[in-house]
């Protein structure tokens, strides 16, 4: 697999470029394609100088004559799509047109409560049959979590009994737009936890906990919808007990209370001459947003694990795992850095799904990820996979600590009440 198809200009791709030409014995032609052939051109400042053919393409994977003619005369052997999820199908299929393998960065859901399997993997007969390799969900979440999660049960632990996952990087204060729908859309459906094996649900803000997590201090964190849940309810059924916290600006809480009561979030279209438009939709607009679509939902893009407010560079994700270790049990923080490398302005999380992407491509290349079907990353060698993050950048730092405990169950805020600063309450774990 010589030749590299890129579909998608972001932060992962500033990441992965460099990489990618400096390994150029193994990778012999690299293509960037995306909406914007002017973008994908800056994309090529990031590549090694000399080490491989760099090419670039405008493709709208919506126009299939022009994006097939477009991958026809490149010839990609290996399609790696990092762009909207909605489309993560779409790509798949070009990958099967052509005759190539594939990695997506993303897994993509058709609604959180009406499945815990990502819509990709029903094309696992598709690239069986065409003896083609097809591996999702590549980014941060779920592989470089779920990674570190199976390490440290080979490591750290006989059995896991619970994981708790925080996106603790802090919280947005400028009070911008984008944090704004960033809270709103957190509040727009009920949180999934698994409890005792089984699922069961939370109003948004219904019950949190509070953590000192070094370099960003107190501050209380909510149970939130993720689909991570999702991923390692599949892969790791075994866990017992899987939650998701988040920070949240209360300060929003007013205004989005005002805006509720107004109809401004309700997403059911309504006629203003002769135009269909939700009053959601409306807002998502005038704020510059896009809309979070209903309907499809991915890891990369639910919760906040990936948002580049919540996750700069000095920022961590924290994952508390409670399991027995020889008879004892015992709860270790793991908290997920990076020393990132060269000069890339992006996040942790950006700059982690990178690097398990540029992974991902070398294993395939050594025939080490190659098997006909489409499957997620924790389906190979795990300890390979983690050596290799940890080369690149991977830190984690680890430290013994009490088990989370939620303040208040069931009588924290309400879905859209006051602010959480208003209870009377004490810090659930205290982390150094």
């Amino acid at each position: 697999m010589d030749k590299v198809l890129i579909i998608g200009c972001n932060k992962v791709t500033e990441v992965l470029v460099p990489i990618l030409t400096g390994i150029g014995s193994q990778i012999r032609e690299l293509c960037i394609a995306g909406p914007d052939k002017a973008q994908c051109d800056e994309y090529r400042k990031y590549a090694v100088p000399g080490k491989i053919r760099i090419l670039t393409a405008g493709v709208d994977l919506q126009n299939e004559e022009r994006t097939k003619m477009m991958m026809n005369i490149f010839g990609p052997q290996l399609i790696v799509y990092l762009d909207d999820p909605a489309y993560s199908l779409t790509a798949m299929q070009y990958a099967l047109d052509m005759g190539a393998n594939y990695i997506d960065k993303n897994l993509l859901y058709n609604g959180i409560e009406d499945t815990f399997v990502a819509k990709q993997f029903e094309r696992y007969s598709d690239f069986r049959d065409k003896n083609l390799t097809a591996v999702v969900g590549c980014g941060f979440a779920p592989s470089v979590l779920m990674a570190i999660v199976r390490d440290a049960l080979e490591n750290d632990f006989d059995k896991i009994t619970s994981l708790d996952l925080f996106d603790a990087a802090g919280e947005d204060e400028d009070d911008s737009n984008d944090d704004l729908m960033n809270e709103i859309n957190k509040l727009s459906i009920d949180a999934t936890v698994v409890e005792g094996g089984e699922l069961k649900t939370y109003s948004p803000l219904e019950c949190k906990t509070s953590i000192d997590v070094e370099n960003v201090g107190m501050k209380d964190y909510f149970i939130f919808n993720h689909s991570i849940i999702n991923s390692f309810m599949k892969e790791m059924p075994e866990i017992d007990n899987i939650r998701f916290f988040s920070t949240f600006n209360t300060r929003n809480l007013n205004l989005i209370s005002t805006l509720k009561k107004v109809g401004m979030l309700d997403k059911t279209p309504i006629s203003v001459n002769g135009a269909n438009i939700s009053p959601f939709e409306f807002l998502s607009a005038m704020l510059g947003m896009n809309l979070v679509k209903a309907a499809e939902t991915s890891e990369e893009n639910s919760g906040s694990l990936t948002n580049e407010n919540s996750a700069n560079n000095s920022g961590v994700v924290s994952l508390f795992i409670t399991g027995n270790k020889g008879g004892s049990e015992k709860t270790i923080r793991y908290s997920i850095e990076s020393d990132i490398r060269g000069t890339q302005d992006v996040s942790v999380v950006d700059y982690l799904s990178g690097v398990a992407i540029a992974a991902a491509i070398k294993f395939m290349n050594n025939n080490s990820w190659i098997k006909a079907g489409v499957y997620a990353p924790s389906r190979f060698d795990n300890n390979s996979f983690m050596n290799n993050l940890k080369e690149n950048g991977l830190k984690i730092k680890t430290s013994e600590c009490d088990a989370v405990r939620l303040i208040g169950e069931n009588n924290v805020v309400s879905k859209l009440g006051k602010s959480a600063g208003s209870e009377n309450e004490s810090a659930a774990v205290k982390v150094g």
